[in-house]
This record gives C-alpha cells, structure tokens and sequence, in this order.
C-alpha cells in the first residue's frame, strides 16, 4: 500500500476533511489531494508533516512478514472451514503503535460475513484496539452484534435453595 493511500485513509478514520489535514500540515490542499492521488510522491519531509498532523509518526522497521489485512481475515473467516484468527492478534501487537493504529483504522465492510463471524473479527479488532495507545474503535466495530452467549436453561434453573423450615418440621 503506498502512503497516499495510507494517509488518505488515516484522515477519513479521524474525520479530518482534506483541508483540515492541509491547514495542520501547513500544506496547500492541492499538495495533499495530489499526494493522496498518488500523482505526486510526497517528500520524507512533507510525508512527517502529514503524518504529525494526524498524530503518527514515521518509522522504519525491518522487513518482515506482512501482518494480514481485514479483508484477508474476512475471507479466512468467510471459508467453508471457519479458519482460526490464532497468532493474529500478537502478530498485530508485535508492530509499532503508530502501525497497529494504522492497521486499526483501515477501512473495512464487514457486510459480507455472517453475524458470528463478524462478532469475531470484531472482537479481535477491538482487544488490538484496547492494547494500542491512541488506537480509536473503528466505526464498523460499533455495528458488530455481540458474540453469542451460552443459552440458558430457563424451565431448570438449577437445585432449590435448602428451605430452613423444612428441615425443623416447622409449617408456615
């Protein structure tokens, strides 16, 4: 993914227009829509600007296996064989905050999946969420119906309660 992509959807997950990007940047608008385009590279200057107004931070990391992405987790989820979302989460957690708030923010749809399913992806988004600093709940989260509870046995709640009286012969 290059950046202007990544800086377009960072802006739209924080609800910035393009020219409340532009005025914190200190960017002319034309630069950043250009940037976000991508019909023009942004310098490593430029692009630390964008980023700072946004509230993230340029980093170089090692090269290293690419964490998966929603739509990837989706279509695990989606198969036949519901795959495990196992060593996702500290997969994610093993990024630097500023990517994990990236991957966080990453526009998603989840409209696709079925309710159980969705709950789970929603889950796992929203405990990487809870872990990472400044990481805000994406909005497709707040749809996500709950995880289904265990059902319960309503005609046998359980054994009665020893009654006192009883066990006196005592009536009343």
């Amino acid at each position: 993914m290059d950046l202007g992509r990544r800086i377009a959807e960072a802006r739209h997950a924080r609800g910035l227009s393009l020219r409340a990007l532009a005025a914190r940047a200190g960017l002319a608008p034309s630069t950043v829509k250009r940037i976000e385009d991508g019909t023009r590279d942004a310098t490593v200057d430029v692009a630390e600007r964008l980023l700072a107004a946004l509230g993230l931070a340029l980093a170089v990391r090692p090269a290293g296996p690419e964490v998966p992405s929603l739509e990837e987790l989706a279509a695990r989820l989606a198969g036949p064989a519901a795959a495990s979302l196992a060593g996702v989460r500290e997969q994610v957690l093993a990024l630097e905050p500023p990517a994990r708030r990236a991957w966080i923010a990453t526009p998603f749809d989840p409209a696709g999946l079925p309710a159980e399913r969705r709950a789970t992806l929603a889950a796992l988004v929203e405990s990487i969420a809870n872990a990472t600093p400044g990481a805000l709940r994406p909005p497709w989260i707040r749809s996500a119906p709950s995880p289904p509870s265990p059902p319960r046995n309503v005609a046998n709640p359980g054994p009665n309660p020893p009654n006192p009286r009883r066990n006196r012969n005592i009536s009343g």
